[in-house]
């Protein structure tokens, strides 16, 4: 009873996050709305003409079709979201409409929600800010140009993001309050953030090192809250990666280009337009997943070699190696680090491309490595200046905080996927949900030192704003 008692405080929107939580929510509706105009077509049926690039299918997929399993990356995601697909299931059933994006859209509003809250209260009671100075500071994070995308697009990075923000917020308190990490709340954390992306998980584990000291190596604790839940996820991932890999053969998995699905689906829509929509949802939804090699193996592995031919940056593919070993082609030890924190963690991240608005949106292609053009490129360039220096002076005014310190550990596993073996780099803005939420905690110890900063973030949030709100209408709109 207790637990359940502490489970509804946690959720519970007090008096003071109240207005803040009001004025996000309105935000969260808006570029959402926004988001459903995009993909209006899915209303009828299995909407395969992806608009935004960057972002996978999967989770879209799963809530259409809950037989399909996710990657090994995101172990527990399926189990969170079968309920959802199985209303869809029935709401298609009823209506004959498809409302996978709908539902995913309220799934997305309230995990982006309590994200703010949970961003707000860090800021409030850990760190230590006034309460306008964390709405000021949650805003902030919400004007970033990839944290509103990962608010609108049915993916699982704003999922990550909750769970990472609430294991901050707990870690935060008990170290506010001179506690520990327990076992059972270090199994539910691990259980929670590792399920929706499995890399996510050891940031629990160093948060808990952080409050446990050595106390985190007691053969104990270890055992039943690091080695036992890590292998549970672990067969678990095995388990639907092994079945995802029977349902759809290895090359199949890989060769799922828009290219190819949008082939299959339009030679579906000749050949079933008469048929009702729930049906020809669910015939699409086959004929993707079709376990039939014969059916499409002679379209696929030409396709994935012309496609990863023309490829910048990818390491080189030794020839003995199975086309299948796709996590090989995501390495990418050619593309400039330093560009990468440039263009990619403070740039694209942060305020979207205009350029990149209208361009072909296929994740294998586009990169967020590039630089900005035309007539705003300067004021561009000075708000990311901006930005990096208040993120280097919250640095240096939270220099003797435990808390920023253990904050910024966990960015050392993203600096390592992504830098050290070049995991996705090129399109590193997309995992800004991982990550990007450090930069508001940690300029808050610079805001809470000297208040009058609030001026330059405020100027900045709104620039933000209508900038990437801007870029996000040109192709909503």
């Amino acid at each position: 009873m207790e637990v359940i008692q502490k489970i509804l405080r946690l959720f519970k929107i007090n008096t003071e996050e109240r207005i803040p939580a009001l004025i996000a929510f309105i935000l969260l509706v808006v570029i959402n709305v926004m988001s459903l105009r995009i993909f209006a077509s899915t209303w009828d049926d299995l909407n395969l003409e992806y608009e935004i690039s960057g972002f996978d299918l999967h989770t879209y997929w799963q809530m259409v079709d809950p037989q399909i399993r996710p990657v090994f990356r995101h172990p527990l995601f399926f189990f969170f979201l079968l309920p959802f697909g199985w209303l869809n299931e029935l709401l298609v059933y009823v209506t004959h409409r498809n409302f996978a994006m709908t539902i995913l859209i309220v799934l997305l509003i309230a995990a982006s929600e309590y994200s703010f809250i949970f961003l707000f209260r860090i800021l409030r009671n850990v760190v230590g800010v006034t309460a306008r100075q964390a709405t000021l500071l949650g805003l902030f994070l919400m004007s970033f140009g990839h944290v509103l995308l990962t608010m609108m697009v049915p993916d699982t990075f704003a999922f990550s993001m909750f769970c990472l923000l609430l294991t901050l917020l707990m870690a935060g308190y008990s170290m506010k309050n001179d506690t520990t990490m327990g076992i059972w709340q270090t199994i539910l954390l691990f259980l929670m953030t590792a399920g929706v992306t499995i890399s996510n998980g050891v940031k629990v584990f160093i948060a808990a090192l952080f409050l446990r000291g050595r106390k985190f190596f007691d053969v104990r604790y270890l055992t039943f809250a690091v080695v036992l839940p890590s292998a549970f996820i672990v067969a678990i991932g095995l388990w639907q990666d092994h079945y995802y890999y029977n349902r759809v053969e290895k090359e199949a998995r890989v060769a799922d280009s828009l290219a190819v699905v949008a082939m299959v689906s339009d030679s579906l829509a000749q050949k079933y337009k008469e048929l009702p929509p729930q049906e020809y949802v669910r015939i699409i939804s086959d004929s993707i997943w079709d376990t039939q090699k014969d059916k499409r193996k002679s379209v696929e592995k030409k396709d994935l070699e012309d496609m990863y031919a023309k490829l910048p940056n990818r390491i080189d593919i030794p020839a003995d190696e199975s086309i299948d070993r796709n996590f090989l082609l995501w390495m990418d030890m050619r593309t400039s680090r330093i560009d990468a924190i440039v263009y990619g963690v403070f740039g694209e991240s942060i305020q979207l491309h205009y350029s990149k608005a209208r361009e072909e949106s296929h994740h294998y292609i586009l990169s967020s490595i590039k630089g900005y053009a035309g007539a705003f490129a300067y004021i561009n360039y000075f708000v990311e200046f901006c930005i990096v220096a208040l993120f280097l002076l919250g640095i240096y005014a939270g220099r003797r905080e435990k808390f920023m310190w253990m904050a910024l550990s966990l960015v050392a596993v993203d600096v390592f996927i992504h830098f050290a073996t070049g995991f996705g780099i090129s399109e590193i803005s997309i995992y800004s949900g991982h990550w990007i939420f450090i930069m508001p905690i940690v300029i808050g110890y610079w805001m809470k030192k000297y208040p009058y900063f609030e001026i330059p973030v405020m100027i900045l949030t709104l620039w933000l704003l209508l900038w990437n709100v801007g870029v996000i209408g040109t192709f909503s709109l």
